[in-house]
């Protein structure tokens, strides 16, 4: 194999796991938008309270000056993180 060969298949394994990573983190997502629709069918106001504490984490870590993508690991942190409290 040349060094070419050898470079364009690291190239495919990395964008495979780029892929993968994006499938786990889709899959992370939709879990945790699947409690909350459990959440609103069980209660409205733990519904409501699981999406505001979701939203201004997310609103403090971007006006602490976090990444676009940390702000967005928050946001779906705090997602998770409230509907497991108010369980």
């Amino acid at each position: 194999m040349s060094f070419f060969d050898n470079f364009i298949n690291l190239a495919k394994i990395f964008l495979l796991n780029r892929l993968k990573t994006e499938e786990i983190r889709n899959a992370y997502i939709d879990f945790t938008n699947n409690l909350a629709l459990i959440a609103e069918s069980h209660d409205e106001n733990s519904y409501m309270h699981i999406h505001r504490v979701s939203k201004l984490s997310a609103f403090l870590a971007q006006k602490y000056g976090l990444s676009d993508e940390e702000v967005e690991k928050i946001r779906i942190f705090f997602l998770l993180c409230t509907m497991l409290e108010s369980c």
